[in-house]
């Protein structure tokens, strides 16, 4: 985990930052992002390999967009397996109201951020996986146990599955996108003999 003091010395208003209305100028980089107010308060903090590319389709972009003159700032973060914990103790040092807030989704459905030891969850991902069990499944299960109703498999896709499927489609869109920007350059170099 990132120290606090290293957390401290992180001045928000020095990191590079674009209004949120700016989403598609936003670079396509590795980093801790963070939705500021326009008191600079931090109302959110996520982590991306491509910043770009998860505003493109964020899931929260119209709950953080109706806050007006909200701004996304960043601190690119180049070792993108260390994102995790970078992101984990800067939520836990700002603890932002709309991180970890349970909201409702499409009626019944809510969604719950919850706060626990990274090394514990990657343990418990990994016999889930094993196990062919979703995070979701398993946790509403175990609420359903708890308050004594019967538990009743679903076909429920884990969230962070669905977010991770879609960032790799944002980024093979734009990957397709500086391909067809390649070819376009290549062919325009082919000399084309005379017939």
């Amino acid at each position: 985990m990132l120290q606090q003091t290293a957390i401290e010395q992180v001045d928000l208003l020095d990191l590079p930052s674009m209004p949120l209305t700016q989403r598609n100028s936003f670079p396509p980089i590795p980093c801790v992002y963070f939705a500021l107010s326009p008191q600079s308060e931090v109302m959110y903090i996520g982590r991306t390999v491509n910043l770009k590319a998860r505003w493109a389709g964020h899931h929260r972009y119209e709950e953080i967009k109706s806050i007006q003159g909200i701004s996304i700032a960043w601190l690119e973060i180049k070792e993108v397996e260390i994102l995790p914990g970078i992101e984990q103790s800067i939520i836990e040092y700002f603890n932002p109201p709309l991180n970890g807030k349970i909201r409702i989704v499409a009626g019944h459905t809510s969604q719950l951020g919850i706060k626990i030891d990274a090394q514990l969850y990657e343990k418990y991902k990994t016999k889930l996986r094993e196990n062919g069990v979703s995070i979701t499944d398993d946790i509403e299960n175990h609420m359903k146990n708890y308050v004594g109703e019967v538990v009743v498999q679903s076909i429920v896709i884990d969230m962070a599955t669905i977010a991770r499927l879609a960032e790799d489609v944002e980024n093979l869109k734009l990957v397709v996108e500086e391909l067809k920007l390649e070819y376009s350059k290549a062919s325009q170099l082919i000399v084309k003999p005379n017939a």
